[in-house]
């Protein structure tokens, strides 16, 4: 399959909408309904996501993922995987699993990434340093009102204008949502850092 895809300074960026299921809350009693896919098999050889997508009702939603060119100097592969939380304590539903990804040295990951399986069998992109910049958070879903569950919570990173305004020469940095999300789990602390992909001219 191929995708339009458009040059971003030193980025190939597309998007790619064709998922299969990571995970979601069917059979499981209480709570918010979710969604959480990653793209299919089809997805183009050299592109990769940057994490699960979450389908929740939310207006932040993404209807696509956004996919990177993996070019090894703006972007690279993650290179392993580190679990932060799974339903082993929820009744009934399908099992699942929310993973952070190991970023190779210089490199960001900007999202978390849900599997029914275990540990994810594929990679997502991470991004060169310089093309990130840090971002606000605004919760999209937790597993609050779930029955054994409440301790989990997902959040998509928005535009903090304050830290990307425009330059002298009046060309804006304008961030890029990923289509993906970060997490907080119960010990409130981010296992993934809320970034979001720069686009500017000169990238």
């Amino acid at each position: 399959m191929t995708i339009t895809t458009q040059q971003f300074g030193a980025i190939n960026l597309g998007y790619y909408a064709p998922s299969v299921d990571g995970w979601n809350t069917g059979g499981v009693t209480g709570g918010q309904d979710g969604s959480f896919v990653n793209p299919d098999a089809n997805l183009p050889d050299g592109f990769l996501q940057f994490g699960s997508r979450a389908i929740t009702g939310s207006l932040l939603d993404a209807s696509a993922f956004l996919v990177a060119y993996v070019d090894g100097i703006a972007v690279s592969e993650s290179t392993g995987w580190t679990q932060v939380w799974n339903t082993a304590d929820i009744p009934g539903g399908e099992n699942g699993y929310l993973y952070i990804p190991t970023a190779p040295t210089g490199f960001v990951a900007l999202g978390v990434t849900f599997t029914n399986y275990g540990t994810p069998n594929f990679n997502v992109a991470c991004v060169a340093e310089q093309y990130v910049a840090q971002g606000n958070t605004h919760q999209i879903w937790s597993t609050a009102g779930i029955d054994g569950g409440a301790d989990l919570a997902l959040y998509t990173v928005i535009i903090d204008p304050t830290q990307t305004p425009p330059d002298s020469d009046f060309t804006s940095i304008i961030p890029i949502s990923t289509s993906t999300f970060v997490a907080t789990t119960v010990n409130g602390s981010f296992p993934s850092a809320a970034n979001l992909l720069l686009q500017c001219a000169g990238l």
